[in-house]
């Protein structure tokens, strides 16, 4: 279970509970104004069952922070707080600081009609307790006040806030990123449709992100071959000729690698445009055919000229024509070259 479904699980166990209490507590008040109530120990240990399966703390506490009551049916569940807590006063118990606090949302719930709430930590035995209480009127001068340990749900939330503070950041940093990068940057879905794309893969592709989106991956692509994903584990490259949304057309290169978000799996593609390069890669081999035809055409006039021609190096004989070999009587090539 994620951390943020166990808050939502503890947050509606939470209202579910203090429903309960207040509900008991309404009952309790009526069967004790009751004649016909009879305070039996069978109806203590009822209550009592009824009390045990809750971990809350119920209270009625003045305007002026002095405890009034505690249930007694709770005396025994209460290991941290005994019946001695009666007549004495927030100021007796708390600091100041909070004191101030607990006297304040006294008054706002003496105030106010509803329900309110409040988060406090405590510090029990050397530990920091956070508590939620919730204060209700219950007469013109005293509320019930419930406290709930809820350690716990802050630990989740703690959890929940780095979380998001993390998820935050890796956002800034995939923005940070994609926005800057001058490689273009895709996210498509497996059925090859896009998902997401940087300023520089729309610039090269002369379509705004809104219209990419709406887009197919061959919908690009000159050759429109079919677009078949393989599910690789690996990154792969990748290279096909991209349309522009003028009609021009470039030679691009695409290493393609798997990329999994929450339940979604998608593919991440760093696009170039390597028509550049590919033109200077073609400008290289025509280059080298070129002179390797100026070098056949330069042998056959060498081979086939009336005149004796020899090529020499460092003053020695590296190659001569047949019209060599007959001005000198030389039987073959092998013969002038070991001289």
């Amino acid at each position: 279970m994620s951390s943020k479904s166990e808050y939502q699980a503890l947050k509606g166990k939470n209202q579910e509970l203090l429903s309960k209490v207040l509900f008991l507590e309404e009952k309790l008040k009526y069967y004790r104004n009751s004649p016909a109530f009879n305070y039996s120990n069978q109806t203590k240990d009822f209550f009592r069952i009824l009390y045990g399966s809750m971990s809350d703390l119920v209270f009625e506490i003045d305007g002026k922070g002095t405890y009034l009551h505690i249930e007694p049916l709770l005396e025994y569940e209460l290991r941290k707080i005994d019946a001695s807590l009666v007549g004495k006063n927030l100021t007796d118990i708390f600091p100041a600081k909070q004191s101030e606090v607990f006297l304040d949302f006294i008054q706002r719930c003496l105030q106010s009609p509803k329900t309110l709430n409040i988060e406090y930590p405590l510090e029990i035995d050397g530990k920091i307790i956070w508590y939620e209480g919730r204060g209700t009127p219950k007469t013109k001068n005293s509320i019930l006040f419930v406290a709930r340990d809820i350690t716990e749900r802050k630990k989740i939330e703690a959890q929940l806030s780095q979380s998001n503070k993390k998820l935050a950041e890796s956002e800034q940093w995939f923005k940070a990123i994609t926005q800057q990068s001058s490689e273009g940057i895709t996210v498509v879905d497996y059925k090859g449709k896009y998902v997401f794309a940087n300023p520089a893969f729309c610039k090269m592709v002369a379509y705004s992100r809104e219209e990419l989106v709406d887009m197919e991956v061959v919908d690009l692509m000159k050759e429109k071959l079919p677009f078949i994903i393989e599910k690789h584990h690996f990154a792969t490259s990748t290279p096909a000729t991209l349309v522009r949304k003028d009609g021009s057309a470039f030679r691009s290169e695409t290493i393609i690698s798997p990329l999994q978000i929450g339940e979604r799996k998608l593919l991440l593609g760093m696009v170039k445009d390597v028509s550049e390069r590919t033109e200077n890669r073609q400008q290289l081999i025509n280059a080298l055919k070129a002179t390797a035809a100026s070098e056949r055409r330069f042998y056959d006039l060498f081979e086939k000229s009336g005149d004796a021609v020899l090529i020499m190096e460092n003053n020695m004989i590296i190659d001569c024509n047949a019209a060599t070999l007959k001005l000198f009587s030389w039987s073959s090539k092998k013969q002038v070259l070991n001289t």
